[in-house]
């Protein structure tokens, strides 16, 4: 019975991966979300309904384009196999089994796993663009009120303890910094990055309590020295010694840093 469930979960997971790997394209490629059908990156050719079936596809088609026999993006297997095995890895963590499954326990999963979305998002255009965009803060404050609203249900229904003060907290910094991004944009000033990095910070600790996130912060720190110090060396060219510092995806490190302390809380829960 377990084993049936947890590949049911795989399978979802892998679904999930799927679906989050092509709204990440359109977000990088600033095209609508929701703008009809999964097409072939290179021909523009709408998918078939057999063409989009993860993992399963790419194997069948050797991941290539059944239209024009060109390679598709390999980045849409691992991302596929990747939430299948995490979307799994959590279900365990959680004691989801066929005997000790529990609403709560699924709501925990589900919420989970809209961070992990929020987490590839901001990995995924951070690392190409060097932007945070809105669309990506708004899907971040949103299921931080799904956080919140869950957090409150659950403890309410479960006669659990719940650390109010915590959550109004979060979501006044949250609230205030929302406010303070908006300002900056209708100022018309390129200058909402920093707030939007800390809205991430802020939003990871509502997910992944303070410790994580200062340990996230820590890791990121450690990743932005190396990095300045290999373009440093990389180049020897006199128009970039010590006058300007290249631009940094400190939101990608803050995700990178992020998931692998939560993968590490995963393998810790599971032992």
């Amino acid at each position: 019975m377990d084993i049936g469930l947890h590949i049911i979960i795989f399978i979802i997971g892998c679904f999930v991966g799927s679906l989050v790997e092509e709204i990440g394209y359109r977000i990088s490629a600033k095209k609508k979300i929701f703008s009809g059908k999964i097409k072939c990156h290179k021909c523009n050719h709408d998918f078939e309904w057999s063409e989009c079936i993860p993992i399963i596809s790419h194997l069948i088609y050797n991941g290539k384009c059944k239209h024009c026999g060109k390679p598709l993006v390999f980045k849409k297997f691992v991302v596929e196999m990747l939430f299948g095995i995490i979307t799994l890895l959590l279900a365990k963590a959680f004691g989801i089994t066929a005997t000790t499954a529990s609403v709560t326990n699924f709501c925990e999963l589900f919420v989970s796993e809209l961070y992990l979305v929020f987490l590839y998002f901001i990995l995924v255009q951070d690392f190409n663009s060097f932007i945070i965009s809105s669309r990506v803060i708004n899907y971040g404050i949103v299921i931080s009120i799904i956080r919140i609203a869950m957090d409150y249900i659950t403890c309410y229904f479960m006669h659990q303890q719940l650390n109010l003060n915590r959550l109004i907290i979060y979501l006044i910094a949250i609230s205030l910094l929302l406010v303070a991004s908006l300002t900056q944009k209708k100022k018309n000033k390129k200058r909402d990055y920093p707030i939007n990095v800390a809205l991430i910070c802020a939003i990871m600790g509502l997910f992944t309590q303070e410790i994580s996130v200062i340990i996230s912060v820590i890791m990121t720190l450690f990743m932005v020295f190396f990095r300045i110090i290999i373009k440093k060396v990389g180049d020897k060219s006199a128009k970039y010694q010590g006058k300007k510092v290249p631009d940094l995806p400190i939101g990608a490190y803050l995700a990178v840093s992020n998931f692998t302390i939560l993968l590490i809380s995963i393998f810790m829960l599971l032992d």
